[in-house]
């Protein structure tokens, strides 16, 4: 029997992701997963929409998660050879709550145009650190 050094329990979206990353080490890994193929579970059900983090409040880690992968999607496609185009997002709403949630969404953004980023991490906001990759 073989021995992993680690071993990635479902091969969804995380899972799959986790042992890229963990790829880039002197690791033996293995994936294990219940269904036939890869992201047939929860992952499957995803709507392929990138987010921009602009719907969840402003400095949540949500937010700064979404508007950190989102800027990270570019190179992750390149690297992984799957082909990728921003078209944008368009926000409609139906009601005045609706409205009013799209006027938030607005401020936000000119905040963050502005450079008050409303709470959301900007790349200007990194510095001098250098990227997290190994």
């Amino acid at each position: 029997m073989k021995n992993y050094d680690v071993i990635v329990i479902g091969a969804g979206v995380v899972g799959c992701a986790v042992a890229r990353e963990l790829s880039r080490y002197r690791l033996d890994i293995a994936v294990l997963e219940k269904e036939p193929d890869v992201a047939m579970g929860n992952s499957s059900r995803n709507t392929g929409m990138l987010h921009a983090g602009f719907t969840y409040k402003p400095g949540s880690l949500k937010a700064e998660c979404a508007v950190e992968g989102n800027k990270e999607f570019d190179q992750v496609a390149a690297q992984l050879g799957v082909p990728f185009k921003r078209t944008g997002k368009l926000v409609v709403g139906f009601t005045v709550h609706d409205m009013e949630n799209i006027l938030k969404i607005q401020k936000n953004r000119r905040n963050q145009r502005r450079g008050g980023n409303g709470g959301h991490r900007q790349e200007a906001d990194r510095g001098d650190r250098p990227p997290r990759r190994r």
